[in-house]
Formats: structure tokens, sequence, C-alpha cells
């Protein structure tokens, strides 16, 4: 069962300080989705990507370096005599490392921009991971990779392109192309965009249950699937992939009607 429909817009109420400096510096856009793009664009101005220069997007918010250390969280920053440092975990694979810079120069723009804020709110985490995604992998550039649709082999495309975790890149995609993209082994949802979220697979449409099951046997390909919404059965594709050991990735893409209903 699809307990809501994931295309809607969404209605989160900003409410913390971070948010409303955010808004006011892309200018009060209504969305705040719009407000991290258009800061992200400023940022981005004469940087090479993909993949993103984290190098020159850091000298613009007084980073004077990265260094890897055995620290217990993912990342953090820190003050040095040249200016901020970005101290990332060892522990992290490289593009976990990417995902964590990123996120730690919205931390520094942040900082350097309003040294009233406080650095370690939730929402102010939240704007952080959304500006991180943004630096990675810009709005313009991904959307014209995927132009033509979406696809795993073209998820797994913008992840090497764009030097991202397959993860990163997925939701970055579904984000765009209003499709949910999730990863299951035999009993949990291990991550998910759209209307499949973290979870057990056992409370899954059966119908996906039956897709996910095939794709851990090894198997690959598409299926038109009906699940049920709020609104009634909605025809979906579903395109799946095994990835790795005990492991299967999905695309579910919405069909002509899934739009139109979504959008009425």
């Amino acid at each position: 069962m699809v307990k809501s429909d994931p295309y809607r817009a969404n209605t989160k109420v900003w409410r913390s300080k971070a948010a409303r400096r955010l808004r006011e510096a892309a200018g009060g856009p209504r969305s705040m989705h719009q407000a991290v793009s258009t800061v992200a664009a400023e940022l981005l101005c004469g940087v090479t990507a993909p993949p993103t220069d984290l190098d020159a997007v850091a000298r613009k918010v007084n980073v004077a370096c990265f260094l890897g250390d055995d620290i217990a969280g993912s990342g953090e920053l820190r003050r040095g005599d040249a200016g901020l440092i970005i101290v990332y975990s060892n522990y992290l694979s490289k593009a976990r490392q990417r995902f964590t810079i990123a996120h730690e120069i919205a931390h520094a723009y942040f900082e350097s921009n309003w040294v009233d804020l406080s650095q370690s709110s939730k929402e102010i985490e939240q704007l952080c991971d959304m500006i991180a995604a943004e630096i990675l992998m810009p709005t313009p550039a991904v959307s014209e990779r995927i132009k033509g649709g979406l696809s795993i082999e073209m998820i797994l495309e913008v992840a090497r392109s764009f030097r991202v975790s397959m993860s990163a890149a997925a939701i970055r995609c579904s984000e765009l192309k209003r499709a949910t993209v999730f990863e299951a082994n035999e009993r949990s949802v291990t991550w998910g965009c759209g209307f499949v979220r973290k979870g057990r697979v056992n409370r899954l449409n059966p119908a996906l249950q039956l897709v996910i099951q095939n794709a851990l046997r090894g198997q690959s390909g598409e299926e038109d699937l009906l699940l049920d919404s709020d609104i009634g059965l909605r025809p979906w594709r579903a395109e799946y992939r095994r990835t790795g050991d005990g492991r299967a990735l999905l695309l579910i893409r919405p069909s002509r009607e899934s739009l139109k209903a979504a959008s009425a």
C-alpha cells in the first residue's frame, strides 16, 4: 500500500533562523529547494564540474584545507590559523568523503556569513545535506544527463561521473524525475526515496516483494505493476537489478496516468 502521494509539493515548514537567512540570501523564493539551488549555484560559479572541484568551492567560504583523521563521526569543521579546516574520517569511502566535505563546506558557508547561527540544529544539518547534494550534483548538470529518461544504468553513470555514492545518485535522480528508487536485501529496504522508504520488505506490496526476490536471484529487467495508493490503483513501471551480494536496486517510474493523477 502506498500511504501517500510521493509527488505532491514538499510542505515542510522551515522554522530556524538558518533557514530564514538562507532564503533571504537567495532572494526570497518560496521553496527551500529553490533557495538551496540558488545559493549552491553562486558557490559553483566558475567551478569545474562534474565532478565538482571541492577545493575551489571551499576557498570561497574560507576553508584552507581538508584533512583525514581517525575521528568518531563522519566529519567536522575546525578553526586554523589560515582559515577553516574540514576534517573527515579516514574510514569513509571516497564517495562518502566527498559528501562529508561538501556537507562541511555548507557549514562553512553559514559560519562565514552569519556568526550568530547555531551550527548544530536539526534544520541546519538538513540544509547542509541539501546544499552538499546540490554542490556535488548540480540540478542543471544532472537534469541534462537524465533528460532522455531515467534508468538504473543512468543512475550508475551519474554516480560514476559525479563521484558520488550509488544511493546519493539514485536519490538525486529520483527527486528530479519523480521516481521511486530503493535498495533492498531479503528482509529490509536499506534506503529509499519516493513512496518506498527504509523498513521491512514484508510490509511492502506483494507485487513489489516478488520483484525484489527476482532481483536477488540475479534476474534483471522491467515489469508493469499496479500499486494501490490513496486515490486507487495506479500503474507503475519497475526496473530491477542485483547490485551486490544479497542486495537489489529497484527503480519505479510512474506511468503517464500516474503523473496525471499526481498533478490533479
